[in-house]
């Protein structure tokens, strides 16, 4: 999932002064002690409103990845992607002292909760606010409480819908499968450069641009950390 939405002016608003952790998750099924966590996202923001880090990955759940109708992550995709138990640690870090923020954050929190324990681990969350909940206090004239309808109606552009990012495991097997080499820094030999911000400005980005597409027949691709 992709939100992004206009700046807008929080200094004014103290009470909400807080550290935030958004957090998705796309899941097998919908009951937490069973089901498992199939690829998770989190964006943290500062107390001003701006973001200071995120995370995403798709995760093998070791079991069948349940509905691939509604979140299109197939067995296939999630093959050689890391078990939860393997980044639960940083996706802690990031929870950490944060206030959690989820459309229907019950859910996020109990499949969360589940894979943490699972990982012998506790879930650091001890505040999380329910974007779901709050939207049915302030009863906004919006059709539904469906996440896609109050995106539109907040005017927040919402693209890949039950998606939390394509890994950079997947990107680099994609990029193996047809044909390029995978390499760890931009070079005059370079032909394609991955990145999550198409506009990218970074010193990477402008050598690559400038390097024109390397040679014929050296097809090489480098696939930074940005695009984890």
């Amino acid at each position: 999932m992709t939100l992004s939405s206009p700046s807008r002016d929080v200094s004014g608003l103290r009470d909400y002064a807080f550290d935030w952790a958004l957090v998705d998750v796309e899941t097998s099924g919908v009951i937490a002690r069973r089901d498992r966590v199939l690829s998770v996202a989190v964006v943290t923001i500062g107390p001003d409103g701006k973001q200071t880090g995120e995370f995403s990955t798709l995760l093998n759940p070791g079991c069948d990845p349940g509905p691939v109708h509604v979140h299109g992550l197939t067995a296939e995709r999630l093959l050689g992607a890391p078990t939860f138990e393997q980044v639960a640690g940083r996706i802690g870090a990031l929870l950490q002292d944060r206030v959690m923020v989820a459309h229907n954050a019950q859910f996020d929190y109990d499949f969360l909760a589940n894979e943490f324990a699972r990982a012998r681990l506790y879930l650091p969350v001890s505040q999380r606010l329910c974007t779901l909940a709050l939207n049915r206090q302030v009863d906004p004239p919006a059709a539904d409480m469906k996440l896609g309808t109050l995106a539109a109606h907040y005017g927040v552009p919402q693209t890949r819908a039950h998606d939390a990012a394509t890994a950079r495991a997947e990107l680099v097997a994609r990029s193996v499968a047809a044909g390029l080499n995978v390499m760890s820094s931009v070079s005059r030999h370079t032909s394609a450069l991955v990145t999550n911000e198409a506009g990218s400005t970074s010193t990477k980005a402008r050598r690559a641009a400038g390097g024109g597409r390397g040679r014929t027949g050296d097809r090489r691709a480098h696939v930074p950390a940005a695009a984890e």
